[in-house]
């Protein structure tokens, strides 16, 4: 008796402790007040982890089967130690990357869309909440030495990247659910003052195409041929941004965003490490092989790379489609375009079917996810929660799609027979 009570209030806790461990994910910063280490916190995630997947291990079974591509590119990843340039990382990092999938898995498992909206909305909203008196009472803490706020993350980008996705999922919240527009309106402004405090430009931009195509969800709701003209006149409008922007693209990148044409010294880097994955081009360097083997050191010593070394920081390319190709080669990037083009099509085929707010979100979010990589995140495959919810956004839309399927078959049959009964 003593037991069932344990697990069913361990139960009750489970999604407070689910929002935890994904701030911890997206690199918390632990204030020098709190008894915690990241080893402690680690060791707990896997344990609860562990107990959660054992609580509803056949259905997860189930779920974790219905995206074969994806559990081929974490197979490869974790493989990859047999071919690392840097053996040691390659283990250590793999098993994070493992415990960050089956935390998705789990996710989706779980959880419905709408109860992992709420979970994220929390999530968000903890961290814009506790990221204000943060650098408010504790500048040391929250602010960095360039006067840019960074809350209760390690660096600013990471507070800008959360309240970027918050502001979306607020801002569709607000735009329908009456019942909570107020409030979702009030996280979406705070969501807003501290991406204009974190300085982040790029964060900026990225907000406006967010909150862009909110308003553009209530024509998905319309008939189907209001839907291709809806997708046909996006097409349009995203053909000639891209051609204004590449055709202007000086003063968007000099003017706007105050950095120079090698985007503060992307480019070079970049560059470099295409010239280094091309030595191993099929299967890369290994899950964290490169940046931490002597493969590196050429771009770490002759770039401003070295401004990570010398602070013992380890060092990304800054785009994570060149990461993944050294990490896991050709082949790694190219299962994960094809994974990725495969959400993409089951959210745009979803979305018709389910025009909810959940919908809209997971697109908006995948797409973020894709951006940020671009030039900002680490890598696309990782242990931190952007990866986490890539993967429950994989798997329940996989879950959905099957769902969808199985009732438009039982519909076609039903149909089919009643016509015959008819007949």
């Amino acid at each position: 008796m003593k037991i069932s009570k344990l697990w069913h209030f361990v139960k009750k806790l489970e999604p407070v402790i689910i929002v935890f461990f994904l701030l911890c994910f997206w690199d918390f910063s632990i204030p020098p007040f709190l008894p915690l280490t990241r080893g402690a916190i680690n060791a707990g995630s896997y344990l609860f982890l562990l107990l959660l997947i054992l609580g509803h291990w056949k259905k997860f079974i189930y779920v974790i089967t219905r995206d074969i591509l994806l559990l081929l590119l974490i197979a490869i990843t974790l493989s990859s130690i047999f071919w690392s340039a840097a053996p040691e990382y390659t283990s250590d990092e793999t098993k994070a990357v493992l415990r960050a999938t089956l935390f998705g898995v789990y996710l989706a498992t779980r959880y419905s869309l709408r109860e992992q909206r709420h979970i994220f909305t929390w999530l968000f909203s903890i961290s814009a909440l506790l990221s204000v008196p943060a650098s408010l009472v504790l500048p040391a803490y929250g602010i960095n030495s360039e006067g840019q706020w960074r809350g209760i993350f390690v660096h600013k980008q990471y507070l800008a990247r959360m309240m970027t996705i918050g502001a979306g999922l607020f801002v569709l919240t607000a735009f329908y659910e009456r019942k909570h527009r107020w409030i979702a309106l009030s996280g979406a402004g705070l969501a807003v003052a501290l991406i204009l405090l974190s300085q982040s430009k790029s964060a900026l931009i990225l907000l406006l195409f967010s909150l862009s195509v909110v308003p553009l969800s209530k024509v998905i709701k319309q008939d189907y041929k209001l839907q291709v003209f809806f997708y046909i006149v996006v097409l349009l409008i995203a053909s000639v941004v891209a051609i204004l922007i590449l055709s202007n693209i000086e003063t968007i990148v000099v003017d706007t965003l105050g950095k120079d044409m090698d985007f503060n010294g992307r480019v070079p880097i970049w560059n470099l490490s295409i010239e280094a994955g091309l030595k191993r081009p099929w299967l890369g360097y290994g899950y964290a092989g490169f940046w931490t083997s002597d493969e590196a050191l050429y771009i770490l010593h002759n770039t401003w790379a070295s401004v990570a070394a010398k602070e013992e920081a380890r060092f990304h390319a800054h785009n994570g489609f060149i990461d993944l190709f050294l990490e896991l080669g050709v082949v790694g990037v190219s299962i994960f375009i094809l994974h990725l083009f495969g959400v993409f099509l089951r959210l745009f085929f979803l979305i018709p079917l389910i025009p909810t707010i959940e919908s809209f979100w997971l697109l908006i979010s995948t797409t973020l996810f894709v951006l940020y990589n671009l030039s900002e995140a680490k890598t696309f495959v990782g242990n931190h929660s952007l990866w986490i919810m890539y993967v429950s956004i994989a798997f329940s839309t996989a879950l959905q799609q099957d769902r969808t399927r199985k009732k438009q078959g039982s519909k076609l049959l039903r149909n089919k027979y009643n016509n015959y009964v008819l007949e």
